[in-house]
């Protein structure tokens, strides 16, 4: 089923359930079928939005390896190494609180995979 198709048929259903309101039923009857009509019309109208969405902007995901570098930092607490982004130069502290598989510059998946 496409998503054309799916928009006909929650708005047929949905004129199906506006119909079987204008009967002789119960007032729970009614309340149920308009509720019912109610909720195919929204979905037939977030089917809708969904069709009308343009693709995302995204890149193509950047590839790197952190590499050993001289740069250091001297604290309070001794000396920290810090390691190099392949992809963008970037250095970093060596195990800092960061997440080392991605670049926080960059954002280079650290995989040490080829860039294509």
């Amino acid at each position: 089923m496409t998503i054309d198709e799916a928009i006909r048929h929650c708005e047929e259903v949905a004129a199906k359930y506006d119909r079987q309101c204008e009967y002789g039923i119960s007032k729970e009857g009614k309340e149920y079928n308009s509720q019912c009509a109610a909720e195919q019309r929204q979905l037939a109208e977030w089917l809708t939005d969904y069709k009308e969405l343009k693709a995302a902007d995204v890149q193509p995901i950047r590839h790197g390896k952190w590499l050993p570098s001289d740069s250091y930092i001297t604290t309070a607490y001794g000396t920290l190494h810090c390691e190099k982004c392949s992809e963008c130069g970037a250095e970093v502290i060596e195990g800092d609180d960061y997440d080392n598989d991605f670049c926080p510059c960059c954002g280079a998946r650290m995989d040490g995979e080829q860039n294509g």
